[in-house]
């Protein structure tokens, strides 16, 4: 496709290459590609849960891991009062 910019789209997450008028016609249920995945801690959460194996994103259990190293001893976090 030549001259990408002026009749073409790129899907940031899989980096599929589509024609404007054909992006229409393309599943909106495309799996992320690692490689076109930026950055963890600004990319939505749906795109990373797409573009790894695991039932939950990496920083889901680091954000867990922090909590219960840090916050176990704050009330509201995991006990009522």
């Amino acid at each position: 496709m030549w001259g990408l910019i002026a009749q073409g789209v790129k899907c940031a997450d899989c980096g599929l290459n589509v024609h404007k008028q054909c992006s229409k016609m393309v599943p909106n249920d495309c799996k992320p590609d690692l490689k076109h995945v930026k950055k963890v801690y600004s990319c939505d959460l749906t795109t990373l849960v797409k573009a790894h194996i695991t039932k939950r994103p990496m920083v889901v259990d680091m954000c867990i891991r922090e909590i219960e190293s840090r916050g176990l001893n704050s009330e509201g976090l995991y006990r009522v009062s």
